[in-house]
């Protein structure tokens, strides 16, 4: 009884003693209010939240402009580009990336493959890996746009001239027998004029 009484009195005495101390101004009891804590900010803050949001739309427009199908895009675009009454586009296929197209030039089927690489950003170009081929002809190269308004082609290839020959009478050209080997072809077009 003795024992249970002293303990009981102990554990008032340190409350009071506790309650005590707090009065004076000496929190013994609760060492984390001792310390001087800045407070605590979440971590997901405005400035954090619309950079994520802006990372975000970035991202997004680049996997769209990877990934977009260039058949949608041509039907969207089509009634807005003014093609030569030659020139007709009858199917696309692929990215806008990276895609194929057959079209129908002046009577002769055509077939139009494109890859984007890569742009700079230092030179402020894009190069565009292209090549067209028809039964017999193909002529592969590079062309590079630039900022402001230039533009220039690289390009080789092998051309049958059997394969024109009609397109070449009706033009009034001189007949050749053979191929056409183009080892290096090169335009450029800056400051309003072929170069």
């Amino acid at each position: 009884m003795l024992v249970h009484t002293s303990a009981g009195f102990f554990v008032v005495l340190i409350m009071n003693l506790a309650t005590a101390f707090v009065r004076l101004g000496y929190r013994f009891t609760n060492v984390h209010d001792l310390m001087s804590e800045s407070p605590t900010k979440s971590f997901l803050r405005t400035g954090k939240i619309v950079l994520l949001v802006l990372l975000g739309l970035f991202v997004f427009g680049v996997t769209l402009v990877v990934r977009v199908p260039v058949g949608w895009v041509w039907y969207r675009l089509s009634d807005q580009i003014q093609l030569p009454s030659q020139v007709r586009v009858e199917q696309v296929s692929g990215t806008l990336w990276r895609g194929a197209a057959k079209v129908n030039a002046a009577g002769f089927p055509v077939r139009v493959q494109w890859q984007f690489d890569w742009p700079s950003v230092t030179e402020m170009t894009l190069p565009i890996e292209f090549s067209v081929s028809s039964s017999q002809s193909r002529l592969e190269g590079v062309a590079i746009g630039g900022l402001p308004r230039s533009f220039e082609l690289s390009a080789s290839g092998v051309v049958a001239v059997s394969e024109f020959e009609d397109l070449i009478r009706q033009s009034g050209g001189a007949m050749i027998d053979g191929e056409v080997t183009i080892d290096h072809l090169t335009l450029r077009w800056a400051d309003e004029r072929m170069q």
